[in-house]
């Protein structure tokens, strides 16, 4: 009785019309395998199996996987054979055990297919790992065939090579390898629809103007892609799509802000004008647009002036007000306040007005002063005479 090692995280099937031929020494196993995005796989497998043998147990696989649907024939004449799936409960493994009714005979080959529930690992954004590997006593050479699901993307490939790979409507991998007593024949895929799905929404959304959705799918696709070196060596191209189209709706979003931002400056609400301008400065900087990204610093320097410059004329109004109710020490400080914003804003005229207003407050000062000495006096040669 033969008993050969399995383990593995994903498999797929694709069943070809393959043509397998016992070798004397060492027949390959001739794999195909079809994962499903529900995370189960089937399974189909071609074995010679050696002459003079009752059974043959296939595979080692653990309790909490569910082996299902499972098909056992003669590869041929495809007679059904006996099977059953047999649990050891001192390791809690389970084996798929084909009972022939006489010994094998030479060149005997036999087809064995199964669905294994909950066997793939799935991660976050529906990517999904397939791992396969196989350990067998004797030394036995391996070929497999690996369709991934439609629209699945290959995102990254560890320890084998595919000798082949073909994309169309599915992608189709081809491996070739060994196992023996100290090696797997053993490959790792990893796979996803999200990212075509990504864009398919990120299209459909820009063209119903929809930017924002449509930005965030991009982006969204972007980061998927971008986590996996595989993918992004090869298949720059779609990156590059990706990039563009990103540029073109943050370009286009950010000029239509920069227009509302003007309207915005126009009706005077400068303060509201000023945030979204700075707002859009960096996002102008992002995208290399160093035209608009100076019209930006410009007008954020045009709406502080503005500022200042209403702001002092509050303070120059508050002053004259504060002056005339013969509060002249408050008066001189809104007085200053106002001058040094619009020396900061540079009017000029207004500036002026401020230092002539300061001059005013000079003049009274020294002229309360000269009548506070002339009464001092006056007390004096009252005070003399006296």
């Amino acid at each position: 009785m033969e008993k050969k090692i399995l383990g593995i995280a994903v498999f797929l099937l694709v069943i070809l019309n393959l043509q397998v031929f016992c070798e004397k020494d060492n027949s390959p196993i001739l794999w195909t395998f079809e994962p499903r995005t529900d995370r189960s796989v089937h399974v189909y497998a071609v074995i010679c199996v050696k002459k003079g043998i009752n059974s043959y147990e296939f595979m080692d696989i653990p309790e909490e996987i569910w082996i299902k649907a499972v098909k056992a024939s003669e590869y041929v004449s495809k007679t059904p054979l006996e099977h059953r799936v047999q649990y050891d409960s001192k390791t809690d493994r389970q084996t798929i055990s084909v009972i022939f009714n006489e010994p094998t005979p030479e060149d005997y080959r036999i087809e064995i297919e199964f669905d294994l529930m909950d066997f793939m690992e799935e991660k976050k954004e529906r990517v999904f790992i397939f791992e396969w590997y196989f350990r067998s006593d004797e030394k036995k050479n391996h070929t497999a065939v690996v369709s991934l699901p439609k629209g699945a993307e290959l995102l990254e490939m560890k320890y084998l090579e595919p000798v082949k790979m073909e994309e169309g409507e599915q992608v189709v991998l081809s491996y070739e390898g060994t196992s023996k007593s100290s090696i797997d024949f053993r490959f790792q895929l990893v796979f996803s629809p999200s990212g075509k799905d990504h864009v398919k929404l990120a299209k459909r959304y820009e063209e119903s103007g929809n930017y924002d959705l449509a930005l965030s799918y991009y982006k969204r696709a972007m980061s998927l892609y971008g986590r996996y070196t595989f993918y992004m060596e090869t298949n720059p191209e779609v990156l590059r799509e990706i990039r563009e189209r990103i540029f073109v709706i943050q370009k286009m979003q950010a000029d239509n802000a920069f227009e509302e931002a003007v309207e915005v400056f126009e009706q005077g609400e400068y303060k509201k004008a000023q945030s979204q301008f700075e707002e859009l400065e960096p996002l102008y900087r992002i995208l290399k647009d160093t035209e608009r990204e100076s019209e930006c610093r410009e007008l954020i320097t045009e709406c502080e002036r503005i500022e200042k410059l209403g702001e002092a004329e509050k303070l120059l109004e508050e002053g004259k007000k504060q002056y005339e109710a013969e509060e002249y020490g408050e008066a001189k400080e809104s007085f200053v306040q106002a001058r040094n914003l619009l020396k900061e804003a540079g009017d000029t005229e207004k500036v002026s007005e401020c230092e002539e207003w300061l001059g005013r407050y000079h003049e009274n000062e020294i002229a309360v002063v000269v009548t506070a000495l002339g009464v001092v006096v006056v007390l004096l040669m009252v005070k003399r005479q006296l």
